[in-house]
Order: C-alpha cells, then sequence, then structure tokens
C-alpha cells in the first residue's frame, strides 16, 4: 500500500484536475492520497501483541487462543514504522507550491487537513498529523499492556521495551542533511515523544507498562540533554522528560498536531 501512495504522490499535481478548475481544490484531492495508507496500518498493527481466537463451544476442536507468531508481530512492526519515516510523510517539494489557499468565497471544510500556517498549507503539519495517527494505534494503552504480559509468557515475543526502543530508533535517532526532511523529522520526534508520555499517563495503561514507559524515558534524557545537533530542540524535550517524571500524576500532554481528517467514508460532508 506504501508504495501505491508513493506512485501516487509522485503523479499528483497539476494534471489531477481538470483545465479551469482552481488550484486550490488540489488539497481536497490530496487528502485521501496522502492518508492512502491509514486503513492497512489499522489493519497491520492489529498483529502486534495480536491474538489469534475464534468464539468457541466446549467439545469443538482447536479452541484455544493463540498469541501471534512473534516473527510476524516484528514484520508487522516494521512495516508500522515506515508509516512514521520522514521521507514517507515529506511531500515532494515541487508539488507545494501548487498547494493555494481556498480562493475567495470559498473555504477548507471537514475533508481538508487542518493547518497551523493561516490560510497556507502546512507542509509540515500533515506529517505530524500523519504520524499521530499511526503512533496512537501502535501506542494503545491496550497492546502495551498485552506486550506486557505476552513477553512475561513467553520471552520471545517482542517487550514493550522492544517497541519503544524501535520507535525511537525510527523517530529520534534519525537524522537527514537536507532541512526540509529534518524539519519534518523533528515534528515526527515531537509527536513520538508526546505519545510516548500520553501511554503513560493514560489510565488504561497498567502499572507494570507506565513503569516500563517511565523507565525508558529516564535513560532518553541524558543523551538528549547531550546532544551537540538540534540542540535547543533536544533540550526542549530533555525538559518535557523531566517535568513528566517529576510530576506524572499531574502530566497533561499538550498536543501540537492538528486532528486527522475524518475517515471513512471518504467523500461524503455534512
Amino acid at each position: 500500500v506504501l508504495k501505491i501512495r508513493e506512485v501516487a504522490l509522485q503523479k499528483f499535481g497539476l494534471d489531477t484536475i481538470k483545465d479551469g478548475e482552481a488550484l486550490a481544490s488540489l488539497e481536497k484531492h490530496l487528502v485521501p492520497v496522502y492518508l492512502f495508507h491509514r486503513y492497512q496500518t489499522e489493519a497491520a498493527v492489529k498483529l502486534i501483541a495480536g491474538v489469534n481466537y475464534r468464539y468457541a463451544l466446549k467439545g469443538e476442536d482447536d479452541v484455544k487462543a493463540e498469541i501471534v507468531d512473534s516473527e510476524q508481530q516484528l514484520k508487522a512492526l516494521q512495516a508500522v514504522l515506515q508509516t512514521i519515516d520522514a521521507k514517507t510523510l515529506a511531500l515532494p517539494k515541487e508539488l507545494l507550491p501548487y498547494l493555494l489557499p481556498p480562493a475567495e468565497g470559498s473555504y477548507r471544510n471537514r475533508e481538508h487537513f487542518k493547518h497551523r500556517t493561516g490560510l497556507n498549507f502546512d507542509a509540515l503539519g500533515i506529517a505530524e498529523t500523519a504520524a499521530k495517527h499511526s503512533l496512537q494505534l501502535l501506542l494503545n494503552p491496550e497492546r502495551a499492556n498485552r506486550l506486557i504480559e505476552h513477553h512475561a509468557r513467553n520471552q520471545n515475543n517482542p517487550s514493550l521495551t522492544d517497541l519503544l526502543q524501535k520507535l525511537w530508533q525510527q523517530s529520534w535517532n534519525q537524522s537527514h542533511d537536507d532541512a526540509y526532511l529534518q524539519a519534518i523529522q523533528q515534528g515526527i520526534n515531537w509527536v513520538t515523544l508526546n505519545q510516548i508520555i500520553a501511554l503513560a499517563v493514560d489510565e488504561k495503561t497498567s502499572p507494570l507498562a507506565a513503569a516500563t514507559v517511565k523507565v525508558f524515558l529516564d535513560k532518553k534524557q541524558k543523551p538528549l540533554n547531550r546532544a551537540r545537533s538540534n540542540k535547543a530542540f533536544n533540550q526542549s524535550a530533555a525538559d518535557l522528560i523531566e517535568y513528566f517524571l517529576k510530576n506524572p500524576s499531574d502530566f497533561k500532554v499538550q498536543p501540537k498536531e492538528q486532528a486527522i481528517p475524518p475517515g471513512s467514508p471518504i467523500g461524503m460532508s455534512y
């Protein structure tokens, strides 16, 4: 699905709309293409800490629930992590000048992206919005709780710490020479940190899962403080972690990203 999306975005542009159609309408057509992977992400993430079962009756064969094979879980995790890759979420630079504000007398509706840049298109913001969608699925409290339990039952199953480490590697450990990609990366990083903290403070998160997150973040604070590149940004992240660890019961996650446009059925307006 990501490969199809990549091709679609490469071909997206002026030829997407009819002659005489307002260029501002490009954004409306962009939403389902840019978010083309959203439903397959929802499907793939269910394999992580997933359980195969069926509703059964006593006396039937094969009634036991089975944890999804660990190798399949790791493949699913790797696939989902691609959806928060900066190169995946970066719109082609050459497309951005054509994503114009709404024409006079028209407006963006619920089928459009929300922007923090006034009337202008927010290329960094939509990447954060898409990343948050995947991260909320991945860091679902019930999934985290199952990861703790499943790993305790069988050490071959991925642990919550494993997931957090791979997530951090895919976000905060990435850097790019291209300033545009790096800006998108930093947005993804901040959303990632916020969603990890959100997992820890969620009332559905078990004490073991919350403690695992706190230990993980405590280990990440010092490297962020020592980072030489993007020093101000990394220091802000370290300060956020420190404040959270000192005030976990009072901490309120302050999202900076915009809400994702509605899902299915796409194209309906009310």
